[in-house]
């Protein structure tokens, strides 16, 4: 993933089959699919890949416990195949993790004893793990923090967790080993028509402020929520049809959780709040509010802090307050537009709508079933260009992985030693991490490394702060930029960074 060889590349093609537009999950898989099945792929992301929705997940790969209730079993079934798939095919950045219920009455052990065993039931040959109802002294045993007051015990089930932007990455390189042209720092600023079709696209880099224009067969929206910014280019007037569903977690030490078990909680409302183990710290989530606008780096509200804080103090004998939180990250799921006023039964489930022009548009989905979204959509284009399809190969199709990223970082070391320097010693990130991001995985900016390719920021805001320095002295050295970048680089970085404290 080198950004010079990939612009060389676009200067030197005419023409491509399909250019899609969004560098987050559903964006860069619709890249891999279209690009492994021979099709000429470009895609552009405005800001940098899975800067938006894509890196502020759960971290979850998984069916949707949920939707049991709301009794959406075909999402269920397709998700659990697509998480079964992403084992397989990325193992690198996802693996299996067990969950506890604990539960406070015979009713509830019950009730969650039956819906996790269906739930392991529609993953059919793709479990993960048996599902076991827990007596009170073995919940204790995992779940050592919970409050035992009124306790009966807990139901134990399995999941799947990963590195979202981590995966995003992965997926980027491997479309790139495929064919495709994958640019980050790229921002659409008009369609191309002829008699009244969209046939291409122009953008500019705003890294060296160059501008482009290509031609194409198809253009595919998938810029998430902010998806209308891109229709606004297409037509005049159109229907709202996405809206902005907010989601926050807080950050915690691993002292307040267990460092193995994940824990399930229904909150007094009904949403469900998880507390999760990941990367040495426990992600406390999430929150479901409409918002009525879409930012690019949205801020967490006081009262989802507040929301989780509570849900948190309810079911655990420690006490947490804002002191406890090491940082806050917030994210925008895309949801289809429906007349209900509540965003949290909204649909997940994605939808592909092309308009007069021929531009396509999908929104909606989830993580988990990114591959599967992907798939549809290039489907459709083979459909629609009347082209001789190829069959997708997704599915069996391994990712690109840590394997050859610790070996490149081992390189970079034995020609530069002084590149094995840690500059965190907590999270144990070493200046070659840092050089690799830089040389082979596209970072440009500060918050590129720190909130992308190492996640300091999503763990520990004030130890991301600390080493900002160096990172973008690094960056000054491989990208050739002047002491009055670097500054602005940290100054910019010190007020994103303000938004990730509770």
């Amino acid at each position: 993933m080198q950004r010079d060889k990939l612009l060389y590349e676009l200067n030197n093609k005419a023409s491509w089959d399909l250019v899609v537009i969004g560098g987050g999950a559903t964006g860069l898989g619709i890249a891999l699919d279209a690009s492994t099945r021979g099709l000429k792929t470009l895609l552009v992301e405005k800001r940098d890949f899975s800067s938006g929705t894509s890196s502020r997940s759960t971290k979850l790969i998984h069916g949707g416990v949920r939707y049991l209730k709301q009794l959406r079993f075909s999402l269920i079934v397709e998700s659990l195949r697509e998480r079964k798939i992403l084992l397989r095919n990325s193992s690198n950045v996802t693996h299996i993790i067990p969950f506890i219920i604990p539960v406070y009455s015979f009713y509830e052990k019950l009730l969650y004893s039956f819906g996790l065993h269906l739930y392991a039931l529609f993953g059919f040959n793709s479990t993960v793990g048996n599902t076991k109802v827990l007596s009170k002294k073995e919940t204790l045993e995992k779940l050592p923090f919970v409050n035992e007051r009124n306790l009966c015990g807990g139901v134990l089930y399995y999941d799947a967790q990963f590195n979202d932007s981590q995966l995003c990455v992965d997926l980027a390189q491997t479309a790139i080993d495929n064919g495709a042209t994958v640019l980050n720092y790229c921002e659409v600023t008009d369609l191309v028509k002829s008699n009244n079709l969209v046939c291409g696209v122009v953008f500019r880099d705003t890294i060296s402020n160059t501008n482009y224009n290509v031609s194409c067969g198809f253009v595919v929206n998938a810029t998430g929520v902010f998806t209308e910014d891109i229709l606004k280019k297409d037509v005049e007037a159109y229907s709202k049809i996405v809206v902005a569903s907010q989601g926050i977690h807080l950050v915690l030490d691993s002292v307040y959780g267990s460092k193995k078990f994940a824990m399930t909680v229904p909150s007094v409302d009904g949403r469900v709040v998880f507390l999760i183990p990941w990367l040495g710290k426990l992600l406390l989530g999430t929150t479901d509010t409409k918002m009525e606008e879409a930012k690019e780096d949205p801020v967490p509200l006081k009262s989802e802090i507040d929301f989780l804080i509570d849900s948190y103090n309810r079911f655990s004998s420690k006490k947490i307050t804002t002191n406890e939180v090491s940082a806050v990250f917030a994210g925008l799921r895309p949801l289809f537009n429906s007349s209900s006023s509540s965003t949290a039964v909204m649909s997940r489930e994605h939808s592909i709508i092309v308009g007069k022009s021929g531009l396509i548009t999908i929104i909606g989905g989830k993580w988990t079933t990114y591959r599967k979204m992907a798939e549809s959509t290039v489907d459709l284009i083979y459909r629609r260009g009347r082209l001789n399809k190829r069959k997708c190969v997704t599915k069996n199709l391994l990712l690109y992985t840590y394997k050859d990223k610790n070996k490149s970082t081992q390189e970079l070391i034995t020609a530069n030693p002084s590149l094995a320097e840690i500059i965190n010693t907590e999270y144990g990130i070493t200046k070659a991490d840092i050089v690799y991001a830089i040389l082979f995985e596209m970072a440009q900016t500060v918050e590129d490394v720190l909130a992308r390719r190492t996640r300091l920021l999503f763990l520990d805001v004030r130890a991301s702060v600390l080493v900002s320095p160096i990172v973008a002295d690094l960056l000054a050295v491989y990208l050739k930029k002047d002491a009055a970048w670097v500054e602005a680089q940290l100054l910019a970085y010190k007020n994103l960074a303000e938004k990730y404290y509770a």
